[in-house]
């Protein structure tokens, strides 16, 4: 059998937590935040207490004496607590050890307060291109939600992944849009945390046509949104370019080195065409090829090696040969052999064409004109032959005109006269 003493001290704890959960308003607040508690000063028992949870004992933050006075107690927020406004209390610098039970036994009001922290894991700046999660972190378990510094719909994007219950949102890949001030919202209650952002001020895929001979610009140029004057708690460890082969591989051209605890480029022997800036280079990376040849022509990768993590930026330059001009003795200018030939070529083709049909055309008259004789010649001697031409003379003895009349030969009919 239970001691009834026994079940009265739990039926009273009992009654105790229902009365803290039923009445308890919750005070959502940040470390370093103002906490308010509202109440108001009667005849009754004028004091604060303050306790870690529902069963831990009570104890005096601050009440006030018959004479007015402000008497606090001995916890570490009764240094940072103050009357205000009738008998309501005030936390100042609110701190995580803060979180707990706080009852005005004036008015018998509790009021439990939360404490709500944000970070981003991993910690410091986020780089581009690269994961990162942001947790909004609260001991009850209270749905949170979250608005994007552009206001962007992170709701219907696989970009970001969020969990209400624990507070968290996954961001796959970190883009220069991302940085700013992140909101959670719990209730009425917000807090921020403002997100900066390292990455390039370019595109971090770029191709680039560039003429042989021309003067090629490789951008590696970092800046940080929000701008801040460093990155935080990232350090540039080394970098530098690559040029991509055929077979894959990677053929270094400049890489970043500690010289004194200063970073430097690698001897600018391995490429005399190569140029880039000496100064700033904690930020700036960018490299002018010189006289760009065919060969130059390629996949170029810009290296950022932080303690951390490694940004990178890809840069396709194409090369296209030069159409050189010649100029002759008498100032014109001549296209090049490879514009030249081209024409050469369809002009040439026109030409033969044209002659091949002007060939065909002469042909097939030639040979029209030469069937239209034949058939003339042809038709002539078919008419002559159905139509002999034979004449009659009589040879008569001479009159007295002077004609004299001869008598006709017998073969004479069988002459022909034409």
């Amino acid at each position: 059998m239970w001691n009834s003493k026994y079940l009265l001290t739990i039926f009273g704890l009992l009654t105790l937590s229902c009365d803290i959960l039923e009445t308890a308003t919750v005070v959502y607040e940040s470390t370093g935040g103002k906490a308010t508690f509202d109440c108001k000063k009667n005849s009754n028992d004028p004091k604060w207490t303050y306790k870690s949870n529902e069963s831990a004992k009570e104890d005096v933050v601050i009440r006030s004496s018959k004479n007015m006075r402000e008497l606090k107690g001995t916890l570490p927020m009764c240094k940072r607590a103050s009357l205000v406004k009738d008998f309501s209390l005030e936390i100042k610098g609110i701190e995580s050890s803060d979180e707990g039970i706080y009852k005005c036994h004036s008015e018998e009001k509790e009021y439990k307060l939360l404490i709500v922290s944000v970070h981003a894991d991993p910690q410091g700046p986020g780089i581009q291109f690269t994961p990162l999660t942001i947790k909004c972190i609260v001991s009850e378990n209270t749905p949170r939600t979250w608005q994007h510094p552009n206001k962007i719909n992170i709701m219907n994007s696989n970009n970001y992944m969020i969990n209400e219950e624990k507070g968290t949102i996954e961001i796959k890949s970190l883009s220069m849009e991302d940085a700013g001030t992140w909101t959670c919202n719990i209730n009425n209650f917000h807090r921020e945390y403002k997100l900066q952002i390292i990455g390039f001020t370019e595109n971090s895929s770029l191709t680039t046509v560039y003429k042989k001979g021309d003067t090629a610009y490789l951008p590696c140029q970092l800046h940080s949104l929000p701008s801040v004057l460093d990155f935080g708690n990232l350090i540039i460890t080394g970098g530098g370019w690559k040029k991509k082969t055929e077979q894959d591989g990677m053929d270094q051209l400049l890489f970043l080195q500690f010289n004194n605890r200063e970073l430097s480029w690698n001897s600018p022997e391995v490429n005399k065409r190569l140029t880039f800036r000496s100064e700033n280079m904690g930020r700036n990376l960018s490299v002018i090829i010189k006289n760009v040849q065919l060969k130059d022509a390629g996949e170029y990768i810009c290296e950022v090696q932080f303690n951390t993590r490694i940004l990178k930026k890809r840069v396709n330059i194409l090369v296209e040969d030069v159409i050189t001009e010649v100029t002759d003795s008498t100032g014109a200018s001549k296209s090049g052999h490879k514009k030249m030939s081209l024409w050469m070529f369809i002009l040439i083709g026109v030409v033969a064409f044209v002659l091949i049909v002007l060939l065909i055309i002469v042909t097939i008259l030639i040979i029209r004109h030469q069937r239209l004789r034949a058939q003339a010649k042809r038709r002539a001697h078919q008419k002559h032959a159905l139509t002999p031409k034979q004449y009659c003379q009589c040879h008569r003895s001479r009159n007295r005109n002077g004609y004299s009349r001869q008598p006709i030969k017998e073969n004479l009919l069988d002459q022909e006269f034409y």
